[in-house]
């Protein structure tokens, strides 16, 4: 998925406007997103595929307020030792917002220098996405944080709250990864991208999850057997490559 800004939305009243400003011409909320196209085969596709995110470090913490193509929001923050996660329905985690996480990695490929060919893929071989990357054939699999079921069956139905400590939330990550560890040979695994779709809890792409994911389980790519292992979040500045990815 691209970036490409196409204006500013209110995360309290979500009125939407093109101009900058510091306060909604609405309610007067100083709590603005910016608003994003998504864009799917060279154009921007501004009808109903669109994202807000507000990135506001302050005070030693970092709060993420994210509105979700679907209409869903979610809140995160990060202070020094917890991470706090409050989502509400519609979530468009799984499978029906993998393919936003694919175009963002794949956008990310090519200005990486990347040459990129997206090949025929088969959801029954467990393709979410199949490209040839330089010549290479490489899988593209997603996967979801936070990894609790409970939690997001009550998020769908309408919100959940949660908070964990950084160690705790470096887990969701080693969590998932295991998880999809065990459903692939080793052979397969190294040519498996594997993006872990943090959009709803953006905090969880930054300095201190990353290095508590180090510290406590090491080079997560060399113990997965993965090819990459990225950290996907709501904006291309919170997307990482974790470990010793090799795309």
């Amino acid at each position: 998925m691209s970036g490409q800004q196409i204006g500013y939305r209110c995360i309290d009243c979500a009125q939407q406007w093109n101009s900058d400003a510091s306060n909604c011409p609405n309610c007067g909320s100083t709590r603005i997103g910016r608003l994003f196209g998504v864009m799917l085969h060279g154009k921007v596709n501004p009808c109903g595929v669109l994202e807000a995110v507000a990135d506001n470090p302050h005070d030693g913490a970092e709060t993420i307020q994210y509105l979700s193509a679907a209409g869903g929001r979610s809140d995160s923050t990060l202070s020094a030792d917890r991470l706090e996660l409050t989502m509400k329905s519609p979530i468009d985690l799984g499978r029906q917002g993998e393919g936003r996480v694919i175009e963002r990695v794949i956008d990310q490929l090519r200005r990486d220098g990347r040459q990129i060919n997206v090949l025929d893929s088969r959801d029954d071989r467990g393709e979410d996405c199949k490209v040839l990357c330089d010549g290479e054939i490489v899988t593209l699999q997603v996967v979801a944080v936070p990894p609790s079921a409970e939690f997001l069956g009550k998020a769908s139905r309408g919100s959940a709250s949660t908070n964990v400590s950084v160690e705790g939330a470096a887990g969701w990550v080693h969590d998932v990864v295991t998880k999809k560890q065990n459903r692939y040979p080793a052979s397969e695994r190294r040519q498996i991208l594997l993006a872990i779709d943090a959009r709803a809890v953006g905090v969880l792409v930054s300095t201190a999850v990353v290095s508590a994911i180090d510290s406590s389980y090491g080079n997560i790519c060399e113990k997965s057997g993965f090819g990459a292992v990225w950290l996907v979040g709501p904006s291309d500045s919170r997307c990482t490559r974790l470990g010793s990815s090799c795309w």
